[in-house]
């Protein structure tokens, strides 16, 4: 499950897409979002309760929505 840092929840990874620079990870919720995977993005990674949360400023100015 992927979350913002103010407890918004964004849905789950569903695919992880390998593009250079950074991968580039496709989470699945109300609408489908991608992000590349940033070192200034990323504020935890919490393997046993399967959550990654994200800065919610960074993540509005690198995300993309599909429509």
């Amino acid at each position: 499950e992927v979350f913002l840092s103010d407890g918004t929840r964004v849905g789950a990874v569903s695919d992880v897409l390998q593009h250079g620079a950074a991968d580039v990870f496709v989470v699945t919720g109300e609408k489908e979002v991608q992000f590349p995977f940033l070192k200034d993005l990323v504020q935890n990674i919490d393997t046993a309760e399967k959550r990654i949360i994200l800065d919610k400023k960074r993540f509005l100015e690198v995300c993309l929505y599909e429509d």
